[in-house]
């Protein structure tokens, strides 16, 4: 069901993203750790936000919230790439 796909893409998500924080936070460029950072902080409310979700009954303030959420995300995923990719350009 969706529901199911929906969690499954959360965890790889959550472990994909975490992984590039990692990778992202031990290199020698600061503003990388910066994105890194905001990353791993999206990642962990976003998160946290789609548990609450679930275990509100999928209230509409909260599911709006997790909505609003998976675009800070996406927003900062693709910062976090671009910084990378241009450092590398750069290097």
């Amino acid at each position: 069901s969706i529901h199911f796909i929906h969690r499954l893409l959360a965890w790889i998500v959550l472990f994909w993203g975490g992984g590039l924080v990692f990778y992202a936070s031990k290199k020698p460029h600061t503003y990388l750790f910066k994105e890194a950072n905001y990353l791993g902080f999206a990642l962990i409310v976003q998160f946290i936000l789609g548990v609450a979700t679930v275990m509100s009954g999928m209230n509409i303030t909260i599911a709006a919230l997790h909505q609003g959420g998976s675009f800070i995300l996406l927003s900062v995923t693709v910062m976090l790439l671009l910084r990378a990719w241009q450092a590398r350009a750069v290097d």
